[in-house]
């Protein structure tokens, strides 16, 4: 009768030798890509940066015209503010470690008829990627990027 399974005189495994080389090569693999990956992270932080400020400009605009006042969006200390021009706080936006944004004019205000003071605002992230929020006089914003950081 025969028997069904493994003998052992057919088994063979790995060398210990053979299985060192292959985390080795690995290793080499994953610390050549690490920065490629980390680079991306950084990327899409700053992507996501220059969506949330492009939201609250629109979000500042939409208040404006339904409460019939002005409302401004203002960049400090890692938040994005949105307000009414009293200063009563109506949303707040977290930007990421690393992300910086400036720009001028400093604060963008919106007015009632849905209008804004004209500025452009630079989200720049730790990896090198730049995005550009674009605010013209007639309350339009546009969010453009170099997600890359190359020119």
């Amino acid at each position: 009768m025969k028997r069904h399974g493994r003998s052992s005189r057919g088994a063979r495994g790995f060398t210990l030798l053979e299985v060192l080389l292959v985390l080795v090569i690995f290793s080499i693999a994953a610390a050549l890509t690490a920065p490629v990956v980390g680079r991306g992270i950084g990327s899409a932080e700053t992507r996501t940066a220059a969506k949330r400020l492009g939201a609250a400009m629109n979000h500042a605009k939409a208040l404006a015209v339904r409460e019939r006042a002005n409302h401004y969006v203002e960049v400090m200390e890692g938040k994005i503010l949105v307000a009414s021009a009293d200063g009563h706080l109506k949303r707040e936006f977290t930007l990421s470690k690393g992300v910086s944004v400036s720009g001028i004019p400093a604060r963008a205000v919106f007015t009632s008829r849905g209008g804004a003071n004209a500025g452009e605002y630079s989200v720049k992230g730790d990896g090198g990627a730049e995005f550009t929020v674009k605010v013209s006089s007639s309350g339009h914003v546009r969010v453009e990027g170099n997600p890359a950081g190359a020119d």
